[in-house]
């Protein structure tokens, strides 16, 4: 380190004659903190605490997404995956769906004790909405069938390939109303079930 001015004086001092002359100034001088090696480190710690900020925000942000993320699978996972449809009797019901359509029975289960039958068909998929059909039992519930959603198309069938499924259910004798329409959504005819319910048979555009 530097020496104290008097010790400049005698060049011809020896390092232990210095350090008898003057000891307090060389160790003064020796323990003195370097101003720079002392900044550096400030840096260095500044430094790594803006990383540990950085990480432990970051650490709590992830889990926030997380858990909202969770909430919302939980809140918003809903579907509808069954709708009632009132029928006249559950066997022409059956054999007309899976007939004409080509549903697929998945369900028909009778309760032993009340006598009700659990009927459900769904698309031969296996996807998109299933029926449960409903056998009318009094006048009133007898004067909604076929005019459940009034007159309007109360059911929507979709197809990847309308082209296909229109000649087929034509073949079936299917009733159609209109002739197909392609709509800026998709292509699309409108038909009447075996009571009457109107139904769209729509290829939806990709």
């Amino acid at each position: 380190g530097r020496l104290c001015a008097s010790h400049w004086a005698n060049f011809n001092l020896t390092d232990h004659e210095i350090m008898a002359k003057q000891p307090h100034c060389l160790l003064s001088e020796t323990i003195k903190p370097n101003n720079k090696q002392s900044d550096y480190s400030s840096l260095q710690l500044i430094i790594f605490l803006c990383i540990a900020s950085f990480v432990a925000i970051s650490s709590s942000n992830s889990n926030l997404i997380q858990e909202r993320a969770q909430e919302e699978s939980t809140s918003y996972g809903r579907s509808t995956n069954l709708v009632t449809f009132l029928v006249r009797d559950y066997n022409e019901a059956i054999d007309w769906f899976t007939g004409t359509l080509e549903f697929s029975k998945t369900q028909d289960v009778t309760n032993k004790e009340t006598g009700v039958r659990w009927v459900v068909i769904a698309p031969s998929t296996n996807t998109g909405t299933s029926f449960l059909l409903a056998q009318a039992q009094d006048d009133e519930e007898k004067s909604r069938v076929g005019t459940q959603t009034g007159n309007n198309v109360g059911f929507f069938l979709s197809t990847p390939d309308f082209e296909r499924d229109y000649k087929e259910f034509m073949n079936k004798g299917l009733t159609f109303l209109e002739q197909p329409r392609y709509e800026v959504y998709g292509t699309v005819a409108v038909f009447v079930d075996l009571y009457g319910n109107k139904w769209d048979l729509i290829e939806h555009n990709s």
